[in-house]
Formats: structure tokens, sequence, C-alpha cells
């Protein structure tokens, strides 16, 4: 489920997860990139189809759970160009089921962020998710996902309560994760456009899943705080995104 804005101010405990963490001082002078508008879609990848919009947004109802989840995995990685055609496929299904209109607001917040710009590091790679405080971790086996940020590839390929047990980068020796300061220290040499290996343990099953990161955000050199003004404002734009093109589209729209 999408964060709230609200929600990322209030979090203030929480111990700010970017891949590759430096402290403040210690930052060298590096060229910025403009990350974004399109990020992480390879330029080989075909576009996607309406008809494919339709079967997957279609899918968001099966009764089948791993169906619903894959549609979302896919809806949630289309290009924000393909925005408009989700639009017509949604207003040409209605009535909609109470899992499409549940799904529809992170899918379209997901993509819309995904491809907006923001000054980035082009040299570090970036996950986008929160992991607990060393003061509030009680384990000592994997990374806890407590919170992922729209836009960027936590949001859509980990998910809330996903522990982390492995990471291993290309070309690295598999690295096994106790926790959130392992993961720092085993991502810090990582590269954004990088695949990257993960070791998940979720919801009782271990799994094997590999994420294309994200440039670093340059506020996330600065601290907790800077990141959660970020990510407020982004998702501001991505609100007024979705009342102007999406909202009308769920009023009395539930079968």
């Amino acid at each position: 489920m999408t964060v709230g804005a609200s929600q990322f101010r209030s979090r203030r405990a929480l111990a700010f997860c970017a891949i590759a963490l430096f402290s403040f001082s210690s930052i060298i002078a590096l060229p910025i990139c403009r990350a974004g508008s399109e990020a992480g879609h390879p330029a080989s990848r075909p576009a996607e189809t309406e008809a494919q919009l339709k079967t997957w947004f279609a899918e968001l109802a099966d009764p089948n759970a791993k169906v619903r989840a894959e549609a979302r995995l896919n809806l949630m990685g289309i290009r924000a160009s393909r925005l408009p055609q989700l639009r017509r496929v949604v207003a040409d299904s209605r009535p909609l089921s109470a899992e499409q209109v549940a799904a529809l607001h992170p899918i379209v917040t997901q993509v819309f962020l995904a491809s907006e710009q923001y000054e980035a590091r082009p040299d570090v790679g970036f996950l986008g998710i929160f992991l607990p405080s060393i003061e509030m971790s009680n384990s000592d086996e994997g990374a806890l996902v407590t919170e992922r940020m729209p836009g960027f590839v936590g949001m859509r390929m980990l998910r809330d309560g996903d522990v982390i047990l492995g990471v291993r980068l290309p070309n690295h020796p598999g690295s096994r994760i106790h926790s959130g300061a392992d993961l720092s220290t085993a991502l810090k040499e990582s590269l954004p456009g990088w695949p990257v290996q993960f070791q998940i343990l979720r919801q009782g099953q271990v799994v094997d899943l590999t994420l294309v990161l994200d440039p670093k955000p340059m506020e996330a050199e600065i601290g907790a705080d800077a990141m959660h003004e970020f990510n407020r404002q982004r998702l501001l734009r991505a609100d007024q995104y979705w009342k102007k093109n999406f909202a009308e589209l769920l009023l009395e729209s539930v079968s």
C-alpha cells in the first residue's frame, strides 16, 4: 500500500537505508545526474500494449492471490507514458472490483513517481526503503523492511515486512545479512542500473529476487529529515496527478 505523505514525516525513529551510506562530512564532490524520466526501463524493453494493460488490470480481480500479485507487479513497472492508456482501461472496466480499486492508487503513484526527475548521484545505487533503527531492531537475523518509498524499485519489488537475508552484487561474492548495517555495507559499492540479487524471507518462505537499483537522491546524503521532505513533496505531486486523472473513475464504481 502506498505510504501517505504524513506518515513519512512522522517516522522519526526510523533509520534511512540508502544504498552505500556515507557520513555527510565524507562526501566527495561528484557530478550530479538528473534521474527519472522513464528511469529503470531498459531501452530494449518493448512498450506495453493497451491489450496487455487490460489483461493485467482484469487480473487484479482474479481469485488467485498469486495472479493478482503478478498483475500488480506488472502494472507498477509500466512507463509513465502509458498512464493515459491505463486510464482508458480503467474507465472501460467499470464497475470495478474492490481489489482493483485498492490496487489502482498505489500503481498510479508508483508509475508517476518512477518517471519523475530528481537530482541524484550517478555513482551510488539506491533501493528506496526504510529499516528500523538499531534501537528498534529486535532481530539479529536479516534486515526488516518497514517502509518503502513510492517511485523506487523497493516499492515495486519488495513488501513491508520482508526480511532481507542475503545480497549478491554483480561480480561480487554473496553477503549474509544480519542487520540494516550489514545491508548498507553489502551494497556500498553498488551502482545505479545494477541488477542486485536479494534473498528475502516473505511470509515464511524464502524467495530470490533481482532488483535493478535506482540512482541515489542527493537528499539522501543529508539525512532522514531531508528524505522525508523529498518524499512528501513527490507524493503531493503524485496526488495532484491522481486527483486530476483517476480519482473520478472510482466514484460509485465498485461492483
